[in-house]
């Protein structure tokens, strides 16, 4: 079983402490807490703790400087710890006078005896701080210093637990509970302290807890912790509590759940095979010879995989895959002397002989700097393997991030399992419980001639030896193998050997109309939603699919794409070509800005579809690829695709049974998206009376609402939708739907939708692709959001690169970590207001004094950016918009709606001297009223290109020289 060591905490805001003494004692008394935390003690030298707290806990207090903050009462901070638990003290992080605050220390694990006196060493420990911050004057610059010292002794302390809690007063904190973290979330409001506030949890790292208001809905008392915990309130406190503060208890879970341990399996060691042995028995092989007697597809597949199995147990060698119980730094010598270590401290444990324990202190000094070597060694490899191997690197990153490890027990349907066979299956079930199990009614007996009014019109795949090959150089070394087996590296290393008997199996397959069995397996891994779990239902399914399989079904993909692509929907900006998130909003948000221009209303219903790649029904799918103009033996080569595919779960050795897949397309595939689309490319024929917009399976209806029958046109659409979803067997998860209306009314019309029946949920706001939205569309909480992403993410960053060495890591972290979140989609939200731009770049800012302080540099802000060659936020910003303006133009963003709003006027008048090139059109921004709905992205953009870069030719340029040519301008 799972064991895990709880500490309970209670927490309170006694509002004094003097005249309760009797009363907290008994309450002590009768209680059995590991720790107890109390702020506003208004305690001072006159007062002893053992008239608070019997002799089962050690107290720490800070009671108020009466000197310092000039009040005779208020204030003060004790925190009691049981004595088995060896607390201690640390002062050291604690500020002086008048800050009323406490750190203490416990260890997580039986100090070394060596190191009984510090707070270093091998020990993780639980950092526990306390503090009360009252109003007044100093109350910003206390709270901001509690928060500075509290994130560095985070930053300097990676390994270790903190619990930070007391009175902060942060009183205009709008705060709500996130399910999704278990966890609160802050709305800054535009107030200094929430906004510090903010940026201190997501830069360290740390939650708050605490979802307690009081009787004014406000939560002064605030519990922030590195990890998951769990905070209520008491039914029967210590001392009567102050209407204004709750006493909360606090159950933190230390330990968590041991992974599961790896099976002892053989491996192929790829990566040291004798490749030119391996090439050279290739090359002599008489292909057309080895196939000459097989007319079927499987039956050569079996011989083609016979040789090269044959080949790869001849020339590449096998290791056992040991259960790895140490870090991946820890090489055989470093394992082999903790062993030697361990070996004399346990026989100096038993027979405490003076002579064992010289010789493990000494062994344990050799180990420590050992490890530390190692430790740096394996860094440095990470860091200098960036280029040559990424994922190295990003696997080192990623490892500080999450969790992905499975716990050795896992629930499911009441049980809990601990055996790793019996783990994968219930995976394995668990997955294959989502797909659609319907018996076919075709049996390869679709009629392949099937009469279709569609303008595409394909039949077979052209393959030849340059596209073959291409894919095979281009295939990367550092993903795993498939259920075949055979690695990429392989594959790669022999690509112009195994071009000729690839070509042949390739055509035959596609000749024939049948896709190899071997290629229709697929090896899931088990993700965790969230954290770590122990439930399998909080686990979502990712899929390998075999190399060789992938390569063909890439090709057949491209060739199917550019012969129907005059066949899809305007509307679908999933998997479509020069059509993403990007092309999908700004449709999306100028249509809302333009209404609300004009003071309307928008009703938007967000649909979510249950699981609807995995539920397609394949009988359905081959009725709609005909009807958009695939036939003959191409139609009867993706029915083999689709049809009798199977899978099993696969982790750390272990493996599940194979179960069949009856429904769905294959995901992790290239042709699965395509077919996805082509199977929902006719939901916009039953919509007649609102707008749509889908990005794959996410699908919104939208129109114009001035009265109870567009309201009305809207619901019968709705309903339309349902009935298409129950004719083509997919599934709307009305919980998961939801309405808002757009508009900036006082009285907006509220018309109650609703699907199957069910009243649909109305919002305020909603994450759309990755945007949050409001009704207002001011894009607030969408800056706020990606803002304390971005500190969380620039606090991550901070801490793991401490030990890294180069400024370009620290940027190539910066860019993928923190700059990405902050530049999604940022043609939809691009802020006009200076304030929102100033709060977007202090981002930048707090990352550039980073690198000055590691690059040992004083210089200004400005001139560290042109230092470390970086560009302001807002800069990059107008340069994404110069470059999606440019794609419109130039047909790179296939949306004939966007170029459709944007017009053209002809200077027939230029000044003679002018340093204007000759371009002689001027882009024309539409004619909107407000200056909200002015920055849209078709006026924000056309304005700035007219003010700043109509120099810059939209026409004659490619897109590299376009976007070069216009940061030369911006630079002027």
């Amino acid at each position: 079983m799972t064991a895990r060591y709880n500490l309970s905490f209670y927490y309170q805001n006694a509002n004094g402490l003097r005249t309760k003494s009797n009363e907290f004692l008994t309450g002590v008394l009768n209680s059995n807490y590991d720790i107890i935390c109390i702020t506003e003690t208004w305690l001072h030298d006159g007062f002893y703790s053992r008239e608070f707290f019997d002799n089962r806990y050690e107290v720490y207090r800070c009671d108020s400087d009466r000197a310092a903050t000039g009040r005779e009462r208020g204030g003060g901070v004790l925190v009691a710890v049981r004595r088995e638990l060896c607390a201690r003290a640390a002062p050291a992080w604690c500020a002086p006078p008048p800050a009323d605050e406490l750190w203490v220390s416990v260890p997580l694990g039986k100090p070394v005896p060596a190191q009984a006196d510090t707070l270093t060493g091998q020990v993780r420990y639980l950092h526990i701080g306390l503090t009360y911050i009252p109003h007044g004057r100093t109350h910003e610059a206390l709270i901001n210093s509690f928060y500075d010292r509290t994130s560095q002794n985070i930053l300097n302390n990676p390994d270790d637990i903190f619990l930070v809690l007391g009175d902060f007063n942060v009183t205009n904190a709008i705060w709500s509970y996130d399910e999704d973290i278990n966890s609160m979330n802050i709305n800054t409001n535009n107030d200094n302290l929430a906004i510090v506030t903010a940026e201190f949890m997501h830069f360290s790292g740390i939650m708050q807890y605490n979802a307690e208001f009081n009787y004014l809905n406000r939560i002064l008392d605030l519990v922030f912790c590195s990890k998951p915990c769990k905070v209520s309130s008491v039914h029967n406190p210590l001392i009567t509590e102050d209407r204004h503060h709750k006493s909360l208890e606090i159950e933190l879970s230390l330990l968590s759940p041991p992974p599961l341990k790896h099976n002892n399996t053989v491996k192929k060691m790829f990566f040291k095979g004798d490749y030119e042995s391996i090439r050279s028995e290739l090359s002599s092989i008489d292909w057309v010879t080895e196939f000459s007697s097989y007319n079927d597809i499987n039956m050569i597949t079996n011989a083609f995989y016979n040789i090269l199995n044959s080949l790869i147990e001849k020339y590449v060698p096998i290791t056992t895959r040991i259960n790895q119980k140490y870090p991946p730094w820890y090489t055989k010598p470093l394992i082999k002397l903790a062993n030697e270590k361990n070996k004399f401290h346990k026989k100096w444990k038993i027979y405490q002989n003076l002579s064992d324990y010289r010789t493990f202190s000494t062994l344990r000094k050799r180990f420590r700097k050992m490890e530390r070597d190692c430790h740096e060694y394996y860094l440095n490899v990470s860091e200098d393997n960036i280029n040559r191997n990424p994922k190295y690197f990003w696997t080192f990153v990623k490892s500080k991030k999450s969790n992905n490890d499975i716990p050795n027990t896992i629930t499911y349907k009441g049980d809990s399992l601990y055996e790793g066979s019996q783990i994968c299956n219930a995976f394995n079930d668990y997955f294959h419980s989502v797909f659609l199990l319907i018996i076919s009614s075709s049996n390869n007996n679709i009629t392949h001639d099937h009469s279709s009014s569609s303008v595409a019109d394909i039949d077979s795949i052209k393959i030849d030896e340059k596209c073959v090959l291409s894919e095979l150089k281009k295939l990367n070394i550092y993903t795993s193998a498939g259920s075949d087996g055979i690695h990429p590296l392989f594959i790669k290393q022999c690509a112009n050997e195994i071009l000729v008997p690839l070509l042949y199996i390739y055509r035959f397959s596609l000749l024939s109309g049948n896709f190899p069995s071997v290629w229709k397996k697929a090896l899931i891994t088990p993700i965790p939603k969230t954290a770590q779990s122990n439930d399998v239902t909080q686990y979502r399914p990712i899929s390998k699919l075999c190399t060789f399989g992938k390569i063909i079904e890439k090709i057949v993909t491209t060739q199917i794409s550019s012969a129907v692509k005059q066949e899809l929907s305007e509307n679908q900006h999933g998997f479509v070509k020069a059509r993403s998130v990007d092309s999908n909003m700004v449709v999306f948000s100028d249509y809302i800005l333009n209404a609300m221009d004009s003071n309307l209303q928008v009703d938007v219903v967000y649909t979510d579809f249950s699981k609807a790649f995995d539920k397609i029904n394949h009988d359905l799918l081959l009725v709609k690829l005909m009807r958009a103009g695939v036939h003959g033996n191409l139609l009867r080569w993706i029915e083999s695709y689709i049809r009798n595919r199977s899978q099993a779960v696969c982790l750390k050795g272990y493996c599940s049974r194979f179960l069949h897949i009856p429904s769905g397309v294959p995901q992790g595939s290239h042709l699965g998206p395509l077919l996805f689309t082509l199977y929902i490319n006719d939901l916009g024929k039953i919509l007649g009376n609102s707008d749509h917009l889908l990005y794959a399976d996410d699908t919104k209806l939208f129109r114009i609402v001035s009265s109870i029958e567009d309201c009305m046109g809207i619901q019968h659409d709705l309903n339309s939708l349902l009935n298409y979803c129950n004719t083509n067997q997919l599934f709307l998860n009305v919980e998961k739907c939801f309405v808002i209306s757009y508009t900036r009314k006082k009285k907006p019309i509220m018309f109650d939708y609703t699907i199957n029946n069910l009243k649909l949920v109305r919002v305020n706001s909603i994450r759309d692709l990755g945007v949050m939205m409001d009704s207002k569309v001011s894009f607030n909480p969408h800056i706020d959001n990606i803002l304390n992403r971005a500190f969380k993410n620039l606090g991550f960053i901070t801490r793991i690169s401490k030990p890294l060495k180069r400024i370009s890591t620290l940027k190539l972290l910066y860019n993928s970590f923190v700059r990405s979140i902050l530049e999604f989609a940022s043609v939809v939200w691009n802020p006009s207001y200076q304030i929102h731009i100033n709060r977007i770049e202090n981002v930048q800012k707090k990352f550039v004094k980073l690198l000055n302080y590691r690059s040992h540099r004083l210089d200004s802000s400005e001139n560290s950016l042109n230092y470390y060659n970086l560009t302001s936020l807002s800069n990059r910003r107008k340069l994404i918009d110069m470059s999606f303006l440019f794609k419109i133009l130039n047909n790179l963003i296939d949306s004939p709606t966007l170029l459709s709003k944007i017009n053209f006027v002809t200077r027939i008048r230029l000044p003679i001297r002018t340093s204007r090139n000759n371009n002689k059109t001027a882009l024309v921004p539409p004619n909107l009223k407000k200056n909200y709905t002015r920055n849209s992205f078709i006026s924000r953009s056309i304005t700035t290109y007219n003010k700043e870069f109509s120099d810059v030719d939209l026409f004659n340029n490619h897109l590299i020289s376009f976007k070069r040519t216009c940061f030369i301008s911006m630079q002027q």
